[in-house]
């Protein structure tokens, strides 16, 4: 099996997955990095390791109360979308009429529009409700 594949592409896998890892690796640097060092060489290898952004950035967030409220959304979310889609998935396909077909094509037609362009007429809808910074928004 193994001998069959060609070598090239262990070499095209292997420089691909170089690319994908640079930004981690700038990433990761760039949190070693003060913030002088950052606006003098951005790109280049720290001197000095900074160990205490992490510690800091630690104290800045209150990482506990966003992991919550990230995984109650997300929870609650997913539940939602799985009972709406089996109850429409059944009506659909179970019940028969003839708006079935159509009102399927909608669905599917839905599922086309990108999420970025239904992104800012969201954000608008939910600030105009004034649920901006708050947990249901």
């Amino acid at each position: 099996m193994f001998w069959d594949l060609v070598p090239s592409k262990f070499v095209l896998g292997f420089f691909l997955e170089i690319i994908v890892l640079i930004p981690f690796i700038w990433l990761i640097l760039g949190a070693l990095k003060t913030k002088q060092e950052w606006m003098v060489n951005p790109a280049g290898l720290p001197k000095y390791f900074a160990i205490e952004n992490f510690s800091a950035s630690w104290s800045m967030v209150n990482l506990p109360l966003a992991m919550t409220n990230s995984l109650v959304i997300s929870l609650f979310g997913t539940i939602g979308v799985i009972i709406t889609a089996s109850l429409a998935s059944f009506g659909i396909v179970q019940i028969g009429s003839k708006l079935s077909k159509p009102i399927y094509t909608l669905m599917i037609a839905g599922l086309m529009i990108p999420v970025n362009a239904a992104i800012i007429p969201l954000f608008i809808m939910v600030s105009d409700l004034g649920l901006i910074n708050t947990r249901i928004g």
